[in-house]
């Protein structure tokens, strides 16, 4: 049930196989591989989780399959980088963790931050406003998450999920080319700007 839409989920009478099954925000579903307890059922996607996207649903589907039809042989799902977009003027996004979920989690990290008011693309579109920040571990160097509030965030939030999915440094990031003019360069400004606080 991608947003928008509601599980079905309390319709399969769990509760028949294990009374405590009843309560289904309680399920004690493994979240590496998505198996129910200990029992020939999985349960993926969209169905239960707290993030219902239909691209991580599609994804987490196809691997649950191989489980179903290899059991009882169970791999682990890879799970995506999580990536949140809305499609506002300018868009917003949130990649891999969020500012809070890293202060809750007392992750020691820098944050990159570059305003699009001053961005040079940003200015020829008449588009410059809102701004970027990224986090960067301090002692890994490694990309951990992203907020974005930018024209053209949907483009630049899939770059740095598969960047952060890549575990890429701070320094391998900076080696890529980030072509002029355009609103990915205010990508770098942030990263350099993260960078020069870990020095």
């Amino acid at each position: 049930s991608a947003t928008g839409r509601s599980s079905l989920l309390d319709t399969l009478k769990l509760e028949n196989i294990d009374k405590s099954f009843k309560d289904i925000k309680l399920l004690p579903v493994n979240a590496k591989t998505k198996q129910l307890d200990d029992y020939p059922i999985f349960i993926a996607g969209d169905a239960y989780t707290s993030t219902p996207l239909q691209h991580e649903a599609a994804h987490e589907g196809k691997k649950v399959v191989y489980n179903c039809l290899n059991y009882p042989q169970v791999n682990a799902v890879k799970t995506l980088t999580p990536l949140g977009i809305v499609f506002s003027h300018p868009e917003m996004a949130i990649v891999g963790q969020s500012y809070k979920q890293l202060k809750d989690n007392g992750v020691d990290f820098v944050t990159g931050e570059a305003s699009y008011e001053r961005q040079g693309r940003a200015i020829v579109l008449g588009k410059n406003k809102g701004a970027i920040e990224v986090y960067i571990e301090r002692e890994s160097q490694k990309l951990l998450g992203a907020e974005l509030f930018t024209e053209a965030t949907e483009h630049m939030a899939h770059l740095l999920s598969w960047i952060i999915g890549e575990k890429l440094t701070l320094n391998d990031i900076l080696e890529k080319p980030f072509y002029h003019p355009t609103l990915e360069e205010g990508l770098r400004t942030a990263l350099k700007h993260a960078r020069r606080q870990l020095k």
